[in-house]
């Protein structure tokens, strides 16, 4: 249609002609900027969307093993009391057992106010004997305070042992459940820092990509503005032509 118009000399259908090509072309490489722009803004949402579901698979994943790691813990540590306890009662059960069976073993002063009891008894002194026997029931009485303590003392010292032997366990328990909650803590923040690393990486190479992209395009090119230059009255017919076109 150009070429027709100048050879029929018609320089301003012409002029109108190549404006009017020169717009259109314009037109359609703002819409495929504008496309290019938005197939971008649509991969750094995906990309986005990645990120976050696989930030939330993330958390849900190590947050169930916290959950089993202190579940089993708080397990075992319970078995672990209920045990402990049992075997404190049995212990105690024992040793009263054994204590309520055992003859206690009389004191030597009982021993020696018994043998004048008898042989004052013998020789029926029996003021003198019934003094005596005043004196060896305090001894004896004294004698059954004293064993009580001791039984009491060696059923505190056995449950002491088990005690002391239990804090032991617990320690080693408690220092085994630390390590492993620091190696837990240890390897999820490694994964966290991969995946966050993971996403960086992928990022960019996506904005390096989007930028050779849009390099392709001429800087300043959507503002471009088709030539108006006035060609005194046949540049003004032509303007008015296209601003018509436009409205």
């Amino acid at each position: 249609m150009q070429e027709k118009c100048v050879q029929a000399n018609k320089f301003v259908e012409a002029e109108l002609c190549k404006q009017r090509i020169e717009k259109f072309k314009a037109k359609e490489k703002d819409k495929t900027y504008e496309a290019l722009l938005k197939l971008q803004q649509e991969e750094k949402d995906q990309l986005d969307i990645e990120k976050k579901e696989e930030l939330d698979k993330f958390n849900e994943d190590w947050d169930k093993q916290y959950f089993e790691l202190r579940d089993k813990f708080e397990a075992t540590e319970i078995k672990m009391r209920e045990e402990h306890l049992e075997q404190m009662n049995k212990t105690k059960e024992r040793v009263e057992i054994e204590i309520a069976n055992s003859v206690p073993k009389p004191s030597s002063e009982a021993i020696n106010l018994n043998a004048i009891l008898e042989n004052l008894i013998k020789q029926k002194e029996f003021q003198q004997a019934h003094d005596i026997q005043i004196q060896l029931t305090n001894v004896v009485k004294a004698d059954q305070e004293r064993i009580s303590k001791e039984n009491e003392k060696k059923i505190i010292t056995e449950l002491e042992i088990m005690k002391e032997e239990f804090k032991a366990i617990e320690n080693n328990f408690k220092l085994k459940m630390k390590l492993k909650f620091d190696e837990y803590k240890r390897n999820r923040a490694l994964d966290y820092d991969n995946l966050v690393q993971k996403y960086k990486n992928r990022i960019n190479e996506k904005e390096n990509a989007h930028k050779i992209a849009l390099a392709a395009f001429p800087k300043n090119y959507k503002n471009k503005t088709v030539n108006t230059t006035p060609l005194n009255k046949t540049g003004s017919k032509i303007s008015n032509i296209l601003k018509e076109e436009d409205s």
